[in-house]
């Protein structure tokens, strides 16, 4: 299980969905990961995104309000988290009108990964 996940599910502030049916945290984290906003609280994203550099998760797709600032935020995080280039993952964001859940978790669950990988949808 990833320090995230052990952290933050035993504080009770994530929620992790696979495709929509609850798995138990720490289960599995797949290569793509949806993640939908609001975030109860943003203090939650260097450890989210320091797990995904782990898990070596190659797309993160920010789905909901404000989509584009918490990419930007997650994007600067990855930066002065590695600079090995190799480890920075995709990251992409979708807001509604112009994208319905459904569109991103196609888009998310489309995405061409080097090893073959579900979709892990969650929040913060």
């Amino acid at each position: 299980m990833s320090r995230f996940l052990r952290r933050f599910s035993k504080a009770g502030h994530l929620a992790l969905i696979l495709l929509d049916h609850i798995v138990k945290l720490g289960e599995c984290v797949e290569r793509k990961v949806v993640l939908e906003l609001p975030i109860s609280d943003e203090g939650l994203l260097p450890a989210f995104v320091q797990d995904c550099l782990d898990a070596k998760v190659d797309l993160i797709s920010v789905y909901g309000p404000d989509a584009a600032r918490i990419e930007d935020a997650i994007d600067w995080i990855v930066i002065g988290l590695t600079s090995d280039k190799s480890r920075w993952p995709v990251t992409a964001s979708h807001s509604e009108p112009d994208w319905t859940r459904d569109e991103v978790i196609e888009y998310a669950s489309g995405w061409n990964t080097p090893t073959p990988s579900g979709l892990t949808i969650l929040r913060l």
